[in-house]
C-alpha cells in the first residue's frame, strides 16, 4: 500500500484495492468514527481522497505481478 500516517486514509485505501471491509470487522473496531451505516466516512474530493482514487487500484484489476510491484 502507498505511505499514509493517517488511519482513515489506510483504511480507505485497502477497501480501494481489496474490497469492501465486512461488516463484522466495523462492528469490532474501537474506532467507530471513521464509519457511517456501514461504510467509511471519506471525502472523495479532499486532495487524499483524488490521491487514493489515482493511485490505488482494486487488486483484481490488476493483471500481473510485475504491475503490483511497479
Amino acid at each position: 500500500l502507498p505511505q499514509t500516517h493517517e488511519n482513515r486514509e489506510h483504511l480507505v485505501m485497502m477497501e480501494k484495492i481489496l474490497g469492501p471491509i465486512p461488516s463484522h470487522m466495523i462492528h469490532r473496531t474501537r474506532k467507530q468514527k471513521y464509519f457511517y451505516k456501514g461504510g467509511l466516512v471519506w471525502d472523495e474530493n479532499s486532495s487524499d481522497g483524488r490521491y487514493v482514487k489515482e493511485n490505488c487500484k482494486p487488486l483484481k484489476n490488476i493483471s500481473s505481478t510485475e504491475e503490483w510491484i511497479l
